[in-house]
């Protein structure tokens, strides 16, 4: 059986490992700035693999991505963590 991540990766999405990353620490709320630090890229490079992401999941920007990404992980809803 597949993790999340592989199904990501090599399932419908395609997305490369790096992607994945960026995905997630978009997710964490940071900025593009903050991503090229941590990954030690290019915001240049950060933008093109958003690009990319946002190609293979159909979507328009960050929060669109994110979005779909929670959504793949809880499919019936957010889990109720305050009861």
């Amino acid at each position: 059986m597949k993790t999340e991540d592989e199904e990501w990766t090599s399932g419908a999405y395609g997305l490369t490992l790096r992607g994945l990353k960026i995905l997630e620490l978009i997710a964490e709320g940071k900025t593009r700035e903050e991503i090229a630090d941590r990954l030690n890229i290019s915001i240049h490079t950060v933008d093109r693999h958003l690009t990319s992401v946002y190609q293979k999941l159909g979507v328009k920007n960050g929060s669109q991505a994110v979005a779909k990404w929670f959504r793949s992980r809880f499919p019936s809803g957010m889990p109720n963590v305050f009861c």
